[in-house]
């Protein structure tokens, strides 16, 4: 899976780019193919603060981040992001 075609027309938002990196290496780690889970049932949850999105200065709402990821590898789970003032 190349979540980062060369052909892709536009630059994607750094948190997002961010997000999707961080994932595909989580796939990586765990000995998952993203393929396996395509059209699954698996949910995506992500817990963000201010810090992190300001650090990335998007201009995206930070609450599109879970349905992008979702989006990206075909996932038909809920998808939520939970803004926290402490998500470590």
């Amino acid at each position: 899976l190349d979540i980062f075609p060369a052909n892709v027309g536009f630059q994607l938002p750094s948190l997002d780019r961010t997000l999707l990196e961080l994932s595909f290496e989580l796939f990586e780690y765990a000995f998952i193919p993203p393929s396996s889970l395509h059209q699954s049932d698996t949910g995506v949850f992500i817990a963000l603060n201010d810090d992190f999105k300001d650090s990335h200065q998007t201009d995206f709402p930070a609450s599109s981040a879970a349905g992008r990821l979702s989006h990206t590898f075909a996932l038909q789970g809920p998808s939520l992001v939970v803004h926290s003032l402490t998500s470590s």
